[in-house]
């Protein structure tokens, strides 16, 4: 009689046990490493985002909602302990809003994906000049970690220290004893990054934030752990853009 008391019991006691385990090690939120390129031109406040990502959700929401003007696409797992988009079962949903579900972000496995977003944008990196060189106020709503910049005459300025959100700084004129190993950190994701950094446009700069100031989330809230975020930028040659 007693194993219709025992047996219940300890499969209880082996689920929670089990149940426990995950949530202590992997948690109940949704992970992200992620990876993104923006472009930001302040002359028409647009930008467009790439971003190449795995994401983990402990407990799987019911799906992600991108914005107008965004576009998700699985791509095969670039680690151990992921699946593929041919193992996939994607649900997409049309009405009311757009909602992709299912393969799109399972409970409890890692997916890779793809992510195209081109939207306006509200933030920016003001630009001011002063008798110093260059002063930029941080409008972007991230962390500036590194700046390199060229101003309508095609002169360069740099960034030597971290900017926070809201708070603005004098960039300091570059020679070419520093401006390579400040265009070395920003220009590191990028694609053809020695060439490209030789041919930044004047009135254009490169950063390095934090976070992704211009990505879409899809509606869902990100617990970032590993990430590496490059921002493209360009500002008007005009006088108007330079106040």
């Amino acid at each position: 009689m007693l194993l219709l008391i025992t047996i219940p019991a300890i499969a209880l006691l082996s689920s929670l046990t089990l149940l426990g385990y995950g949530v202590l090690v992997q948690g109940l939120d949704i992970k992200v490493a992620s990876s993104t390129v923006s472009l930001l031109d302040t002359r028409l406040h647009r930008s467009a985002t790439i971003e190449k990502r795995i994401i983990f959700a402990g407990l799987s929401p019911d799906g992600l909602r991108p914005d107008p003007g965004t576009s998700v696409h699985p791509m095969p797992s670039m680690g151990g302990g992921g699946i593929g988009p041919d193992r996939l079962q994607l649900a997409i949903e049309r009405s009311p809003e757009l909602l992709l579900s299912g393969g799109y972000i399972p409970a409890r496995t890692s997916v890779a994906q793809v992510l195209i977003t081109e939207r306006a944008a509200r933030g920016r990196l003001e630009v001011a000049r002063v008798p110093e060189g260059l002063k930029v106020t941080n409008s972007l709503g991230a962390r500036l970690e590194r700046i390199v910049a060229r101003d309508a005459a095609g002169n360069w300025y740099v960034l030597s220290q971290p900017l926070d959100k809201g708070e603005s700084a004098v960039l300091d004129p570059a020679d070419a004893s520093n401006l390579s190993l400040m265009l070395e950190q920003p220009f590191r994701a990028l694609p053809a990054s020695h060439a490209l950094s030789a041919d930044l446009p004047s009135a254009c700069f490169v950063a390095r934030t934090s976070s992704a100031p211009f990505r879409d989330d899809c509606g869902l809230e990100l617990n970032e752990i590993q990430g590496t975020h490059t921002l493209l930028g360009v500002w008007g040659l005009d006088e108007e853009a330079w106040r």
